[in-house]
């Protein structure tokens, strides 16, 4: 059992830890590898190990201010033999969160897509050759120029930790640049988005989530079915709700507007999920998709039993 002041200090630790990172995250992909050569170039000795005072400085130089209990805490708890020095190697790994299972499974894909002969290794030429830099966000945004993003891109691998120039990626490198990267990215959307559009490819193409498309499918069809009473048909009723969200009445929803619908049926769709809804129903991708069409191919025999009706009263 802990100890209060073992509580006190994991409390005080990991407060310290979340303003490092948000930190980090303000200076963007620099962050966490700027922090990682500024920790190299302060070991003159080459044992991957750094001293208090050295330590205060590098952090110093790279505008990451911490007051110096902050600064002893930190030393303290990664001081793990209590020599003096602490493994910086260590360090960055706790300053930068582990990748999400969403962020790792992506990064996973990217590379598989990679690594076309399963070697397990990546050329770099490889990559630059299928990397899509003007697809990145910040160069849409003109935030960044292109030559820059990819320096700093191929920077992530040549320059990394391991000191390994040899013009190879391995998964676990790929890992590492991408663990870095998510440090600077603390939305799990926007760390696909980036993924995404700078590898063209969809997380909604996921076998397991196209698998969790089924089955939401299937649950909305139940939603609709509990919400339908009386003489309603569920295709109608299904319909109301995508018309009052279709604010220019023009038969087409937007995903936010997709989103919203499915929201009154009590399902809350991810946006990984609600772009492979897209993916499945917006062939040519532009963005929304004809609710008609949506409801015919969920509700079949609903839409069938509609028409009769309608055709009947008609008669």
């Amino acid at each position: 059992m802990m100890e209060p002041a073992d509580i006190a200090l994991c409390t005080n630790l990991d407060n310290i830890l979340t303003r490092l990172r948000t930190q980090l995250s303000l200076r963007g992909a620099k962050g966490i590898r700027g922090l990682a050569i500024s920790f190299q170039n302060a070991d003159f000795n080459g044992n991957k190990c750094l001293d208090r005072a050295d330590f205060e400085e590098v952090l110093t130089n790279c505008g990451l201010f911490l007051k110096t209990p902050e600064i002893t805490t930190l030393f303290r708890y990664f001081d793990v033999n209590g020599d003096g020095s602490i493994s910086y190697e260590e360090f960055l790994k706790g300053c930068a969160p582990p990748l999400t299972e969403r962020r790792l499974t992506m990064v996973r894909r990217v590379f598989d897509m990679l690594d076309e002969d399963k070697s397990g290794i990546l050329t770099v030429s490889d990559v630059i050759n299928k990397y899509q830099v003007n697809s990145h966000p910040d160069v849409a945004r003109g935030k960044a120029r292109p030559e820059d993003v990819l320096e700093d891109f191929l920077e992530g691998f040549e320059g990394s930790r391991t000191g390994n120039h040899d013009a190879e990626v391995t998964w676990e490198e790929f890992a590492d640049y991408y663990h870095d990267l998510s440090a600077s990215i603390p939305d799990d959307d926007y760390f696909c988005v980036v993924m995404e559009q700078c590898w063209m490819i969809s997380e909604s193409q996921d076998p397991e989530i196209n698998a969790q498309l089924d089955q939401l499918e299937l649950i909305l069809k139940r939603k609709v079915a509990e919400k339908t009473k009386g003489n309603q048909n569920e295709a109608s009723v299904l319909r109301k709700t995508f018309r009052f969200f279709d604010s220019d009445e023009s038969g087409q929803i937007t995903m936010d507007e997709f989103r919203k619908a499915l929201e009154v049926f009590g399902i809350s769709l991810e946006r990984k999920h609600t772009q492979g809804f897209f993916a499945r129903y917006d062939p040519n991708g532009d963005g929304v998709i004809m609710y008609e069409e949506f409801i015919q191919a969920l509700l079949p025999e609903a839409t069938v039993s509609l028409n009769t009706s309608i055709l009947t009263q008609r008669k």
